[in-house]
């Protein structure tokens, strides 16, 4: 199921110079019922455009492609800046419910994945393998060299 979520500001004349952050959080429960209720289950995962929203019961597959999206949304943030090749990691992307291939970021990059993937771990993949069995992890072609590359990390050639 997909759902288009929209954040409207009435700025009341503001011209909103200022530059000022936040973060918001918002109830997701009606739109958690209402697939529950059309769907005649007791959890599950909505795609918004703002990312995934998983919520109750999920089946394994729930699980295994939460995560895979998840990850792979934190991998296109994770920075990749670099002074040099050795800023640069082939860093995991693995959870506990999904497996990859990996990411070549910074280090400051890993860092950010790895907080990515615990959070995966512990909201979206709870105990896996006790509920599903054991993580199928695919084959990885051997990576390529890793490089600074006008100032970002890349895979590179021989």
């Amino acid at each position: 199921m997909g759902a288009t979520l929209s954040l409207i500001h009435d700025s009341h004349g503001d011209t909103c110079e200022a530059y000022f952050t936040e973060t918001l959080l918002f109830d997701l429960t009606p739109l958690a019922d209402f697939y529950q209720d059309g769907y005649l289950t007791n959890g599950g995962v909505v795609d918004t455009n703002y990312g995934l929203y998983a919520f109750g019961e999920l089946s394994c597959e729930d699980r295994e492609n939460a995560a895979r999206s998840r990850v792979g949304d934190a991998s296109e943030q994770a920075d990749r800046s670099c002074q040099s090749a050795d800023d640069c990691v082939l860093a995991s992307i693995d959870t506990r419910c999904s497996a990859s291939c990996g990411a070549v970021v910074s280090s400051t990059g890993e860092d950010q994945l790895n907080a990515a993937r615990d959070s995966i771990n512990s909201t979206i993949c709870g105990d896996y393998a006790g509920d599903c069995g054991p993580l199928i992890v695919p084959p990885c072609d051997p990576p390529l060299p890793i490089d600074c590359v006008d100032g970002l990390c890349t895979e590179v050639e021989p």
